[in-house]
C-alpha cells in the first residue's frame, strides 16, 4: 500500500540561469491523502504569479522557504544550508512498510526503517549539471 508520495515541480529555467522548484511530501492518512511538507528551494524564488496554480492544500500550509542556492553550481560545491535549514524532506521509515489497521505493522512484517531524508541540494547539484 502506498504511503507516501514526494511531488517535485520545478519552475522553467529564467534568463538568468535561475529556477525555482518546490518540493510537496503527501501522506496517506484516513482521510486520504495529505499534504504534511512543502518546501520551495532552488536558486530562484517561486514567482508570486505561480502561486494561484499551486493547489489549495499546499498553500494551506507554511511552505518552508530553504536560502537561495547559487547560480552555476559545480558538481564538486559543497552544501551551504546548515542543519537548520532542514534543506530534505523527511520519509517517516514506517511509510515505507505496510501498515495494517490503526497504522499498525501487520505482525511478522520487519521493523520500520529509519526514517529517509531526501537531500534537497543533491537533488539543485544535478539540475544545475544537467546530471539527471
Amino acid at each position: 500500500v502506498l504511503q507516501a508520495v514526494v511531488l517535485f515541480v520545478f519552475y522553467g529555467k529564467r534568463v538568468n540561469g535561475s529556477f525555482a522548484a518546490l518540493a510537496v511530501l503527501y501522506r496517506r492518512s484516513g482521510a486520504g491523502a495529505a499534504v504534511v511538507d512543502a518546501v520551495s528551494f532552488g536558486t530562484a524564488h517561486i514567482f508570486d504569479h505561480d502561486f494561484p496554480h499551486i493547489p489549495a492544500a499546499i498553500r494551506a500550509l507554511p511552505i518552508r522557504v530553504l536560502p537561495l542556492a547559487p547560480v552555476g553550481i559545480a558538481l564538486a560545491t559543497p552544501n551551504p544550508w546548515t542543519p537548520a535549514d532542514q534543506a530534505f524532506v523527511r520519509i517517516p521509515g514506517a511509510d515505507m512498510f505496510h501498515l495494517g489497521p490503526g497504522g499498525n505493522l501487520i505482525p511478522g512484517a520487519p521493523a520500520p526503517l529509519p526514517d529517509c531524508l531526501l537531500d534537497l541540494w543533491a537533488i539543485i547539484v544535478a539540475i544545475e549539471n544537467e546530471a539527471f
